[in-house]
């Protein structure tokens, strides 16, 4: 990771443009398709996806989770703001807004449920941050923080005190009133 990140201030001062592995995606270099590959890896009946963010508008990455979503796959999402993902009736997925009166910053993606790959950063799925920006996901590989992480997004997809729900319709419904 140490490397990884001094090969990123290295892109920045001098815009080379190094080798990173996939225990650190960057924008403009190797996140866009590991990403989506990391989607369609989890693109079939019994297949997992859940990401917390602030925004996904993202059109490729809408793209590989609609596909995802026909599949089968279960894809829980919350997402504090724009989402242009939209839910259709038969797939097994879930959109939520938590808001409430904490700010949140934490961003995760995790990919699959008995041994799941998990990413942590600042990225949020916005187009022009990961064409024009260099921002950066890193892997979490710790069984232990993976599974910790596995909980932190299922407690938030279960919340329903702040909790807005997206419709087949694109439209967010209040869960508890």
């Amino acid at each position: 990771i140490g490397r990884s990140i001094s090969n990123m201030f290295d892109i920045m001062g001098e815009k080379r443009y190094e080798r990173f592995s996939n225990d650190m995606l960057v924008t403009q270099v190797n996140f866009r398709k590991y990403f989506i590959d990391l989607i369609r890896r989890e693109s079939f009946e019994g297949g997992f996806i859940s990401f917390k963010c602030n925004a996904l508008t993202d059109p490729k990455i809408v793209k590989a989770l609609e596909k995802a979503a026909k599949k089968g796959c279960k894809i829980d999402l919350v997402v504090r703001g724009v989402c242009i993902f939209t839910p259709k009736k038969e797939w097994n997925v879930t959109i939520k807004s938590i808001v409430w009166d904490k700010l949140e910053h934490s961003r995760v993606y995790a990919f699959g449920r008995n041994n799941p790959v998990i990413y942590m950063g600042s990225l949020d799925l916005i187009q022009h941050k990961i064409d024009a920006r260099l921002e950066a996901l890193v892997k979490i590989n710790d069984f232990v923080i993976r599974e910790y992480l596995l909980k932190y997004l299922d407690y938030y997809i279960r919340n329903e005190k702040f909790a807005w729900i997206m419709d087949e319709y694109g439209e967010y419904k209040k869960m508890v009133v």
